[in-house]
């Protein structure tokens, strides 16, 4: 599933909100619906048991939110928690620099200016590399495109088709000349709502085919209307040529839609040999066609290149053939064809070898931060696809600031805490104090963190509120800090495979020197493949003694640990396991979801291990008469809360009805009280993993059993 299933998956059954979404507003911030609360609460439980109760090294604290600037002055969040940000002037959005990507867009083997074609930018997000590649290529065709229309003007009344830009207002009756116009705004608004239509319901290949065909047809006959009765037949043509290939399910061509779209909107038009040689070589390029459907398309076009004569191909022959090898076809008889019309026409030596030897060239995708003062201008902005609107890349600082008191001055200022670290550095000596920890030994804590993220976006992964579980686990500064680290690694490892998340989606990654924060010796990230693509869940980073020496600095209080027994003293070096929950409560509802069929149903449900679900057990009765069934059953359920699980009791709708919506939210069991337990006090226990093996039990032995089902694997 996308991400936005997921985003609608929670919404529909109760897992997450947008915040204050009545009233519009803001992003980044969301609300956690009633699952979505209970899951929630069993990631930070199950944490906090295994990292803490499960251990005697670390123990818990749970600092302030909000505290004296000092500690983040003293930290260097104050002066360097900044992300680089551009701003678009026109559309007034603003973005990350370093999320805004970009690619300059060049002719191979041109020099100079003539060889630059542009820039093409975009927000990261999925695969930026294909999406800049198809970005560059319709720039292509659009400078083909805008040199074909300012060649026309050079035709002569010999040529068999000349393009609207040269001719001016059609020759038509005025009858016609509104049908043409009426044609034009049907088919651009035609081929928006055919996108939005086919990108919404994601219909099958030959049916985006099918509809493509139908805007097609719409694209010949305004142009015919133009041109008169003398090229119906070509239009016919054309028209039999993209029937075939939806016959032979081609795939669609949206390439060459786009560049016909941009054409019709600057009102310049495009003759019917290039048009027709456009689609063919992109319904070539694209469709998974046999051989000999290859062949029909590429001798369909070698008929239109001889019949339309040498006056079209001079304007649009270069363009087409550097085309084909852009795509990689060899047709040499097309070609040929092309070639021999083009010389025919005059072309010169130099337009030619300009042709055929100048593919794009590979593109080098760099950042907002990467771009020089004499790039930024050239850059279009993401928003309004215009250079010269973005501002060159500014620090922008991360941190909400907010008021301590009465008054709004300097020097009430103060702000929320950008991570919860810091609140475990000020309060180290005290905590190892009172607790009479020797190092190592690690302080726990689960708190909310705030950032103004100047984008936040894929939904929860990156909010501007959220949540962490962190430990620093202090280290003698002469012991291994590698091996520390590696078995930090190892154990939050362990811990996300027992939750439930899929060891296929999740992978390591170390960060290189050039890649460290500056406090870091080391770090090493868990990464997991989420739908928007491969991003951090967890990080292990070794931080040195940095953040210690930078409070015992800033304060005047000493940070240095006296070894029992001894002289020597030394400040702590320290390993942070760092996790963030509402990442990994996206992770793991990317990992629980799953899709099978029961019967001949197909259905979609969330595989949640049974100590993480947010329903640990339903309880129902069969039937809502006679009384006894109900009470029973209420008393179960009962019974089951006492023990600490969040039990559900349902009685609407059919039995099949009510397994299903449990399943779809991820409830490992269902208990049915029928008229069997009241004779024998026995129930059916169904296993959401095994729906079509149902279990008979005893009343008293739900517990255990569910005890059992609810251990995490260590």
């Amino acid at each position: 599933m996308d991400l936005e299933g997921f985003v609608s998956l929670c919404k529909r059954r109760g897992f997450v909100f947008p915040s204050g979404e009545i009233y519009g507003g803001y992003n980044g911030f969301f609300d956690y619906g009633p699952l979505g609360a209970e899951l929630k609460n069993n990631l930070k439980k199950l944490w906090w048991r295994r990292m803490v109760h499960s251990r005697d090294d670390v123990v818990g604290l749970d600092s302030s939110i909000v505290t004296t600037p000092s500690v983040h002055k003293a930290s260097g969040h104050v002066e360097n928690f900044s992300d680089p940000m551009v701003d678009c002037k026109e559309s007034k959005q603003r973005y990350r620099a370093d999320q805004l990507m970009w690619a300059k867009v060049e002719l191979e083997g041109v020099d100079g200016p003539e060889g630059t074609l542009g820039y093409v930018s975009m927000v990261e997000d999925g695969n930026v590399a294909a999406a800049l590649q198809k970005a560059a290529q319709k720039m292509a065709i659009g400078c083909r495109c805008n040199d074909g229309a300012d060649a026309a003007t050079e035709a002569t009344a010999e040529d068999d088709v000349v393009p609207m830009s040269a001719i001016g207002e059609p020759k038509v009756v005025k009858k016609d000349k509104h049908k043409l116009e009426d044609s034009r705004k049907k088919l651009l608004s035609c081929a928006k709502a055919l996108r939005a239509r086919m990108a919404k319901e994601q219909v099958e290949v030959w049916k985006k085919a099918e509809a493509e065909f139908s805007v097609q047809k719409m694209i010949w006959q305004s142009l015919s209307l133009q041109r008169g009765a003398k090229h119906q037949g070509t239009a016919a043509m054309i028209e039999s040529k993209l029937e075939f290939a939806v016959q032979t399910h081609a795939k669609d061509l949206p390439a060459a839609v786009e560049a016909l779209d941009l054409c019709l909107e600057r009102n310049q038009g495009l003759d019917l040999l290039g048009v027709a040689m456009i689609e063919s070589i992109e319904a070539i390029k694209n469709a998974a066609l046999h051989a000999d459907a290859r062949q029909e398309l590429a001798k369909m076009l070698e008929k239109a290149a001889e019949e339309l004569g040498s006056g079209v191909v001079s304007r649009r022959g270069a363009d087409l053939i550097a085309l084909l090898g852009d795509c990689g076809i060899q047709e040499p008889k097309l070609e040929s064809a092309i070639k021999a019309a083009w010389i025919a026409a005059g072309a010169s030596e130099q337009s030619r070898s300009r042709a055929l030897s100048a593919p794009l060239k590979p593109l080098v995708i760099k950042d907002m931060t990467e771009a020089v003062d004499e790039e930024v201008p050239l850059i279009p902005s993401p928003a309004t696809q215009k250079p010269g609107s973005l501002t060159a890349a500014r620090a922008f600082n991360l941190m909400f600031e907010t008021n301590v008191g009465p008054y709004s001055d300097a020097s009430s200022k103060s702000y929320l805490r950008p991570e919860t670290a810091q609140g475990i550095f000020v309060n180290y000596k005290q905590v190892q104090y009172v607790t009479r920890q020797k190092v190592p030994f690690g302080i726990a804590q689960i708190g909310k963190a705030f950032r103004n993220e100047i984008t936040p976006r894929q939904f929860l992964f990156r909010s501007r509120e959220f949540e962490q579980m962190e430990i620093e686990y202090f280290i003698d500064p002469e012991a291994d800090f590698k091996a520390f680290q590696e078995q930090w690694i190892q154990e939050m490892w362990n811990f996300l495979k027992a939750v439930g998340l899929k060891e296929s989606l999740m992978d390591r990654e170390v960060h290189e020197g050039n890649k460290l924060a500056h406090y870091a010796r080391a770090c090493t990230d868990i990464v997991f493949r989420y739908p928007f693509g491969t991003q951090e869940l967890l990080g292990v980073a070794a931080r040195g003694e940095y953040d210690l020496q930078q409070h015992a600095k800033a304060s005047g209080q000493g940070m240095e640990y006296q070894v029992p027994g001894q002289k020597r003293k030394f400040v702590p070096h320290v390993i942070e396991p760092s996790l963030g929950v509402d990442r990994l409560f996206l992770a793991l509802l990317c990992s629980a979801y799953d899709e099978d069929v029961v019967g001949d149903e197909k259905r979609s449900l969330l595989r949640f291990h049974p100590c993480v679900a947010p329903i640990t057990c339903a309880v129902f009765p069969l039937m809502k008469k006679p009384p006894s069934l109900v009470e029973k059953a209420r008393s179960l359920a009962a019974r089951l809360r006492q023990r600490g699980w969040n039990v559900l009791y349902d009685e609407a709708g059919s039995i099949g009805k009510r397994y299903r919506r449990m399943d779809e939210v991820g409830t490992p069991f269902c208990c049915t009280v029928d008229f069997d337990t009241l004779e024998d006090d026995t129930v059916t226990v169904r296993r959401r993993d095994e729906p079509l093996e149902v279990v008979r039990m005893h009343c008293e032995d739900v517990t255990g059993f569910l005890d059992d089902a609810c251990q995490l694997p260590m």
